[in-house]
C-alpha cells in the first residue's frame, strides 16, 4: 500500500514538473533610463492619501499616478535606523547581509567612530537637530 503510494506520488510529481513551459519569455522590455527612489523618514504611509489634495500635480501626485507605490511594507530587523533602512530597501536585504548595521561604526585601528552620514557637507547633521 505504501510502495503504490509512493509510485503514485512520484508519477504525479513528475507530470506537474514536465507540464510546465520550458521556452523561456524571449520579448525583451524596455529598461528604464533613470530609476528615482525617495524614502521619507519618519513619513507615515497614509499622509500620501490623507494630503492628496494638496499635493502638487507634477510633484508626488504623478510619482504616485506614474510610479511604483509600495504598499504594506514590513522591515524585518530592528531597530529600524536610516542606515539599514536605506540600505535595506536598495539592496533588497536585511542589515545581517548587506552589512549595513546602524547610523554609525567604531573604527578599532584609528580609535574612531564614524557616522554614515559624517562625509555629508562635513558636518555631523545629528547634532544640530
Amino acid at each position: 500500500m505504501i510502495r503504490t503510494g509512493l509510485i503514485l506520488m512520484c508519477i504525479l510529481y513528475n507530470f506537474g514538473a514536465y507540464s510546465q513551459s520550458k521556452k523561456a519569455n524571449t520579448t525583451k522590455l524596455d529598461q528604464p533610463k533613470l530609476v528615482v527612489g525617495i524614502v521619507v523618514d519618519q513619513m507615515r504611509y497614509d499622509f500620501l492619501y490623507r494630503y492628496y489634495d494638496r499635493l502638487s500635480e507634477n510633484g508626488f501626485k504623478r510619482l504616485i499616478n506614474g510610479g511604483v507605490n509600495c504598499i504594506n511594507n514590513h522591515y524585518n530587523y530592528t531597530p529600524t535606523n536610516t542606515g539599514p533602512g536605506h540600505a535595506t530597501i536598495y539592496a533588497g536585504s536585511p542589515p545581517a547581509i548587506n552589512g549595513i548595521a546602524g547610523n554609525d561604526w567604531y573604527e578599532r585601528s584609528l580609535g574612531k567612530k564614524h557616522l554614515l552620514y559624517s562625509g555629508f557637507f562635513g558636518i555631523r547633521c545629528w547634532k544640530y537637530w
